[in-house]
């Protein structure tokens, strides 16, 4: 049985002060009974209200009170325990200190439980004539939080000694009053049991929509990297010390500075990895985070009644207003802040957490953010990106799907209706087809189209519309988008898409997640065997990329259970048994360009696998090069930002991305710059290598600096290195090294990375003997698979001059078995085998010779790609 009540607060003066609501929670055969206290800021004026303490009494208690779980202290009349940090409570007023108290109070007649009672710091516990004080608020020492390190993480909302809520906030602690007086109450204090249906049972309901888990063993893996998210969560969390009365639940970081306000519906991944798994971590860490979404983050009272139900974007403080708007240049993200950003709206988790829960708090809420879009965002509605009419779709139409309430699916047809109309006066493409905006095209003449994430989340949001309504015209739609994304998006080299419909943006696999559902869903509508093709691919580069940690999941799993289910009904072979032989030609060193650690590092021919970051234009220069015939000419001017260009990450088997270095292994990384121009202030640029596990940076090891003092001339950069024994993965960058303003003009050639004990050269060549410049005879034929050009059947050879040789090798890339007979000036080599799933073959010996040379292969069932000449002593 559940009572609520609700009260308002009187200040000393009597004056009216804020709202609460206490929520009491009785279960059949449990002696206890759970009491929810959430704090209501419905005071619109001022903008933020100024909190000295709040504090739960429990008459008659005067001691002796014991504090903790594990680690208890004793409490006596007149004392105090206040929880001041995550890492350090204070006895009052003797000072005695310790770590970590847990919430459970006991005393000789009775025992309350706080739950998350150091997590959500502030906390206390005092006992004095009035009786036993459970400070949910408690007062704070004086200054103690006044200038600190980090303030703007930790302390924003308590660094003037009162507790500042901006309007509309709110704040639910939960207890337990306990009469049990057993030790099985003490438990009270971790996480309840679960109750949880079969997978299958859930799946057949269809309440989740599909959960792939008829077809689980297609994905193998996918279930224990799911449960690592969970189990790993706790860590990441307490490493990044993500705790606070206003803290809990986020994760830090999104743009440095500022909480990300759990983005693409954390909770809703969560719950739906719960649903078809029955993992009760899943649950319990869904239900942390929904709570503070669903409170901090949510607006349920503004002066603007428009506002109600709205949702703070990621901000300074949750809800920003801290902190001016140029406060380490966060601009809106720190004041006024934003929450009518329709594209950080979330409200799926918090119904589902209803649902699967009961939790009355979550169904409210959810009902408030969706009766917000349903309602006044209907209203001429219009937007100028696809992720707008996506995510609202999204929205509204979970809202449905909880409560079969037509408001929400009328809701829908509206905005579906404008979707199709801005579509149609666009080109027919399924969606707004528009200029880009910079970041999604810093072109001088801007691309149109959009950006896949965005599109993939309106292709979801409009799939949930027609599983609800059979209206065909939008099934079709989504067809056109599907098919727009791989016709602009898709790279065959990286089987992966790029990030918008710029042919310069990066390539990466993360976003294939989040577009599966809606690629799935069109290959089967269309019969698109291409479309099929590709989403099988896809995903299979994708697969060794499943997102290890938390906070990354939101973005990979908000749609991806369902998008598994779609896929596993494509006809064909098992996505488990493709997946299987792709990964083999995924990893296999014929994919990279060069037989050397860094694929592109001398831009002989092009710039790929670099990219720059915001303010910075690259370029392939071919006049002002260090050595050979290119090099990487880069313009930038901004500020915010610590790299100039990266190389390509987080691409799960991109061949321009670095995952091969060797864990405990010695290099020596070596560039040539040459800085044409520097504005004053800016600082000598370095470059670095990162060091990645599967959670991301780590570590770096970066190079001297660029002697500004010597502007326009080549200057080498160095660092030999160790690689850590964590290191799977790697990128190179170049430093701004700040974080202020810079502007630059510059080249980068000869990028190296040789194993430490054979580094002997400054500068490494790499000749190229391109497959269309080879001579065919015998019935040679040049053939391209996914642009990559390779030869096959008869004999091929070309002509190339070198200088004085200084051991040089002549490396092959050979594929699909058989076998490559080379003849090098006019002498028989040994027969090189084929790699049955492609690599790079070194000829057995090379007498090469200064001036001409002559090379030709004969080709008995292999594949013959590029050949290159190279000094460069690494093997590959």
């Amino acid at each position: 049985m559940v009572v609520a009540r609700r009260c308002r607060f009187v200040a000393a003066d009597g004056s009216r002060s804020v709202a609460a609501v206490l929520r009491t929670h009785d279960f059949a055969g449990v002696p206890a009974t759970r009491l929810d206290v959430t704090l209501l800021n419905d005071q619109t004026k001022p903008e933020f209200l100024r909190l000295r303490s709040l504090e739960a009494v429990v008459d008659g208690v005067t001691g002796p009170v014991t504090v903790g779980l594990n680690q208890t202290i004793g409490l006596a009349a007149g004392q105090r325990v206040l929880q001041r940090e995550d890492f350090e409570y204070v006895v009052e007023p003797s000072g005695a200190k310790g770590k970590r108290l847990d919430g459970v109070v006991e005393w000789p007649a009775g025992r309350v439980v706080v739950r998350n009672f150091w997590e959500q710091y502030p906390a206390a516990v005092a006992v004095d004539q009035a009786g036993l004080r459970l400070g949910l608020y408690p007062a704070l020492p004086d200054g103690f939080y006044a200038g600190r390190k980090d303030e703007d993480k930790f302390y924003f909302h308590v660094r003037t000694g009162l507790y500042e809520f901006r309007q509309g906030f709110a704040k639910t602690h939960e207890l337990w009053l306990d009469r049990s007086g057993s030790e099985a109450g003490r438990s009270l204090a971790g996480d309840p049991p679960t109750a949880s249906a079969p997978p299958e049972y859930v799946e057949a309901t269809g309440a989740f929509r599909g959960l792939a888990v008829a077809g689980r063993a297609q994905f193998p893996g996918f279930d224990e990297r799911i449960k690592g998210i969970a189990d790993g969560y706790l860590k990441e969390r307490d490493q990044a010390r993500e705790y606070g009365v206003m803290n809990f639940g986020d994760w830090y970081g999104e743009r440095t500075w500022n909480w990300g306000n759990l983005e693409y519906d954390l909770g809703h991944a969560l719950l739906d990895q719960y649903a078809r798994s029955g993992y009760a971590p899943l649950y319990h860490r869904a239900t942390e985070i929904l709570r503070h979404q669903g409170d901090v983050d949510t607006r349920h009272y503004a002066d603007d009644p428009r506002r109600i139900g709205q949702q703070w974007i990621h901000s300074v403080g949750h809800t920003a207003g801290y902190y001016p708007p140029d406060y380490k240049d966060m601009k809106i993200y720190a004041s006024p802040g934003w929450s009518d950003n329709r594209g950080h709206i979330w409200s799926q988790g918090l119904f589902q957490h209803y649902l699967m829960g009961g939790d009355r708090r979550s169904f409210e809420t959810a009902r408030l953010i969706a009766d917000w879009a349903a309602g006044p965002q209907t209203t001429n509605f219009t937007f100028g990106l696809a992720r707008e009419p996506g995510w609202m779709l999204i929205l509204v139409m979970g809202a449905y799907n909880a409560t079969e309430d037509p408001y929400y699916l009328n809701g829908a047809k509206l905005m579906v209706r404008k979707a199709r109309e801005l579509a149609e006066a666009s080109g027919n493409r399924g969606f707004l087809y528009h200029k880009l905006y910079p970041g999604h095209c810093d072109c001088d003449v801007p691309h149109s189209g959009e950006a896949g994430f965005m599109l993939a989340v309106q292709m979801t949001g409009m799939k949930m519309y027609y599983e609800r309504t059979g209206e065909e015209q939008v099934a079709e739609d989504i067809v056109k988008i599907a098919r727009f994304i791989v016709e602009t998006m898709w790279e065959p080299d990286s089987l992966a898409f790029r990030y918008t419909s710029c042919p310069q943006t990066s390539v990466g696999a993360s976003s294939t997640y989040i577009l599966l559902e809606g690629l799935a869903f069109a290959a089967l509508r269309a019969n698109d065997a291409r479309l099929a093709e590709v989403t099988r691919e896809a995903l299979a580069t994708a697969w060794s990329g499943l997102p290890a940690s938390g906070k990354s999941a939101g973005y990979a799993l908000c749609a991806l259970p369902q998008g598994l289910d779609t896929f596993s009904r494509l006809p064909g072979p098992s996505f488990a048994e493709r997946q299987a032989v792709l990964q083999e030609w995924l990893r296999s060193p014929a994919r990279r360009g060069l037989p050397a650690l860094v694929p592109n590092g001398d831009f002989e021919t092009d710039a790929q696998g670099y990219y720059a970051r915001g303010g910075v234009q690259l370029a392939h220069e071919t006049s002002d090069v260090h050595s050979g015939r290119g090099a990487l000419r880069l313009v930038g001017k901004g500020s915010g930002q610590n790299e100039y260009l990266v190389t390509r990450y987080d691409t799960s088997n991109d061949p321009y991305e670095l995952t091969w270095l060797k864990a405990g292994e010695s290099y020596r990384l070596t560039a040539w710059l040459k800085v044409i121009r520097a504005a004053e202030g800016t600082p000598a640029p370095s470059i670095r290598l990162t060091h990645r596990d599967g959670r991301g940076s780590r570590d770096a090891s970066t190079t001297n600096t660029y002697d500004l003092n010597r502007l326009g001339t080549w200057q080498k950069l160095s660092v030999d290195l160790k690689v850590p024994d964590y290191n799977t993965r790697n990128y190179l960058a170049l430093n701004t090294n700040t974080r202020g303003a810079f502007e630059a003009e510059m080249l980068l050639d000869d990028i190296s990375l040789v194993p430490l004990a054979v580094a002997t050269a400054d500068t490494y060549h790499y000749l190229r003997l391109e497959p269309a410049a080879a001579a065919l005879a015998g019935g040679a034929r040049l053939l391209t698979e996914r642009k990559t050009p390779w030869l096959i059947d008869g004999t091929v050879s070309w002509t190339f001059s070198l200088p004085a040789p200084a051991g040089e090798r002549v490396w092959l890339k050979l594929d699909e078995g058989g076998r490559a007979v080379p003849r090098l000036n006019g002498r028989a080599l040994a027969a090189l085998p084929a790699p049955a799933n492609g690599g790079w073959v070194a000829l057995p010996e090379a007498a090469l010779r200064a001036g001409e040379n002559e090379l030709s292969i004969a080709l008995d069932g292999a594949r013959l790609g590029r050949v290159v000449v190279t000094n460069d002593p690494t093997t590959p």
